[in-house]
């Protein structure tokens, strides 16, 4: 016969007495003598980072938002301290941070950080990590996409840049090129052809695309041709380096060759857009030539 049957057939009363003393046991093994829970340790930045990084998975979100978002965690992990208690994050100590970033960092940047803190920790007040949130600070107000740069702008601007400086260079592949400021600070000489095709593999691509830039502008650019990085910034420093901000020149290359009656497959070819956006980009194959044709109508 089991003892959990002898149990049942015994006096109630030194039953009790047993579960309660064993109770007690396992109370002092886990949390030592008295019986009482010891308080949990705070939860720490890393903490509250890690609750994010677990929604950071597909298919809540792409492959893309999940490596830029992670490199965003990774970088408030450095910042921060991972083992700095996350209530010691407060509102004073970001301010400081948010100044001193201004000086090096551009103000989309910044805004982008401080999103993915924020989502964090709103992340860690749902999961009860965290009773609320320590610390409110306004994100500074970034560039508005749909921006686009006058004409007489772009030409003015085009016209004082000095080639032989990198902002100069920066300047003429947003306005000639439409690439995205992380491509510009990525992209080498050996990736331009001799005849001005850059061909490149985009960060939202998974194959490189080739986009000619037009006859005046590769003429004008290849006698500073060199090795390494065309423009060796870092891509706050282009940001900064344009009157406009580089998604700006983007919009304008995009909008500009619209008016001039480009098509809109050629257009989203031309800014390195996947093709299985449009279903009809799988069944139009276009020529590095039928490009630069378009490219030729920019009107700067």
């Amino acid at each position: 016969m089991s003892r959990y049957a002898t149990l049942r057939t015994s006096d109630k009363e030194e039953a009790l007495r047993r579960a309660k003393l064993l109770q007690q046991q396992l109370l002092e093994e886990f949390y030592g003598r008295g019986g009482q829970a010891a308080p949990p340790p705070p939860p720490t930045v890393a903490d509250v980072l890690q609750t994010y990084r677990r929604r950071l998975v597909e298919p809540r979100v792409s492959a893309h938002h999940a490596s830029v978002q992670g490199k965003r965690l990774d970088y408030w992990s450095r910042i921060l301290g991972p083992d700095t208690p996350a209530g010691e994050v407060t509102t004073p100590v970001l301010d400081t941070w948010l100044t001193e970033s201004l000086k090096a960092l551009s103000k989309t940047t910044v805004r982008n950080y401080l999103i993915a803190l924020r989502a964090a920790y709103k992340q860690a007040v749902e999961d009860g990590l965290l009773p609320n949130i320590p610390w409110k600070v306004k994100a500074p107000r970034a560039r508005q996409k749909t921006e686009v740069v006058d004409l007489a702008k772009i030409r003015d601007a085009l016209g004082k840049a000095d080639l032989a400086t990198p902002e100069g260079r920066a300047l003429w592949l947003a306005a000639y090129t439409g690439l995205r400021r992380g491509d510009i600070a990525a992209l080498t000489w050996e990736a331009i052809t001799q005849d001005g095709v850059v061909e490149w593999l985009t960060s939202k691509r998974e194959r490189p695309v080739g986009i000619p830039m037009p006859k005046r502008a590769w003429e004008a650019l290849r006698g500073h041709r060199g090795k390494g990085r065309v423009v060796p910034l870092h891509v706050d420093a282009i940001t900064r380096a344009m009157p406009y901000g580089t998604h700006a020149m983007r919009h304008a290359y995009a909008t500009y060759l619209a008016k001039e009656g480009v098509d809109r497959l050629l257009v989203s070819r031309l800014l390195g857009h996947a093709q299985d956006q449009d279903v009809t980009g799988g069944y139009i194959h276009l020529s590095t030539e039928d490009l630069r044709k378009t490219v030729e109508k920019l009107p700067y």
